[in-house]
């Protein structure tokens, strides 16, 4: 993970829940393992109460775990919640935004 400059990614639309965020950030971690080195942030925006990493889902591949593990990718995620809009668009002033296909 890049600790100067680097891209910023924003999650869009903001997440429900923590199963919802969990599917996603596992999925995060697949898609975007080739440019970990040049994310810097990783904004993942949430509704209601704040969401808890749970375990790996049964559908994805198992290897996503182990790319996790280590990868200090933990350590770029910014939860943020919907309410703090001005966090939200500087974030996204500076973002590569992820748009999420609806559910």
């Amino acid at each position: 993970m890049s600790s100067k400059g680097g891209l910023t990614v924003l999650f869009y639309p903001s997440f429900d829940n923590s199963e919802e965020f969990t599917d996603h950030y596992y999925r995060m971690l697949w898609y975007l393992n080739p440019l970990l080195e040049r994310i810097r942030r990783i904004v993942m925006p949430y509704e209601g109460e704040t969401p808890t990493l749970g375990a790996l889902p049964y559908y994805l591949d198992p290897t996503i775990k182990q790319m996790a593990d280590g990868s200090g990718i933990a350590d770029a995620v910014d939860l943020v919640s919907s309410k703090h809009t001005g966090l939200l668009k500087n974030a996204a002033g500076e973002a590569y935004v992820v748009k999420l296909p609806p559910a």
